[in-house]
Parts: C-alpha cells; sequence; structure tokens
C-alpha cells in the first residue's frame, strides 16, 4: 500500500473524521478470532474520535455465487454512504480499495492516521 499521499490526506482529513461515517476496509481471511484481533484496535480508534464506523460483513466459506453477489452490492451500498475509507494493511487489492477511489471517496491509511493522532 502506498503511503506517500494517503498520510497527507490523512494530516487534512484525520481531526476531520469526528463525526463522518467511515469505512474500516480491512482484509477478511483467516478465523473470526483472528478477523476480531485486526480489526478491533481499528474500531476502537475510530470510535473513540468520534466516528460512525461501517464495518461490512464477509462472504461465508460455502457462499453460493448469489450468496456473494448479494454481498458485494450489500457492501457497495455501504461504500457509496461514507465520506471516507480507513484501510488497514494489506486492503490496497480489494475491490473497495479501488472502487472507493472511482467515487472520489479519500482512502486513508490506518497505520498513518494513528501516527498523526499520537504525534498531534
Amino acid at each position: 500500500m502506498t503511503t506517500g499521499p494517503m498520510l497527507t490526506g490523512a494530516r487534512v482529513l484525520w481531526a476531520g473524521l469526528r463525526g463522518k461515517r467511515v469505512y474500516l476496509l480491512a482484509p477478511m481471511g483467516g478465523t473470526q478470532a483472528d478477523r476480531n484481533r485486526r480489526i478491533r484496535p481499528a474500531l476502537d480508534v475510530l470510535r473513540a474520535v468520534g466516528c460512525e464506523v461501517v464495518c461490512p460483513g464477509h462472504s461465508p466459506v460455502s457462499a453460493t455465487a448469489d450468496d456473494l453477489l448479494s454481498v458485494i452490492n450489500s457492501d457497495l451500498d455501504a461504500l457509496a454512504d461514507v465520506d471516507a475509507v480507513v484501510a488497514l494493511p494489506e486492503t490496497g487489492r480489494l475491490w473497495e480499495y479501488t472502487m472507493a477511489g472511482t467515487l472520489g471517496i479519500p482512502v486513508l491509511d490506518f497505520a498513518g492516521c494513528a501516527a498523526v493522532a499520537r504525534s498531534a
């Protein structure tokens, strides 16, 4: 994931995220415990700064094509209704990352945002 331009954006937008609706983009692989371990710290930080966080679900392992399309449609609706996307590591290849850019939704690197917040 490229962090140069995103960090500049994070400096401007981090404080402005208070009260905003953000889509937390996270890799969904692994067990539920793995996902919780990756996602929980970011959820806690974003909520602590006053964000309304949308963290989309993932498809079940035995999902059919129709199930997957339903999940994607639901996630796309959620994505289209946010002010920003906050991306965890290893999400640069996920479709939501590209789609956010296409929709003009800023994508912020969580690690960069957290570093900026700690230095403020």
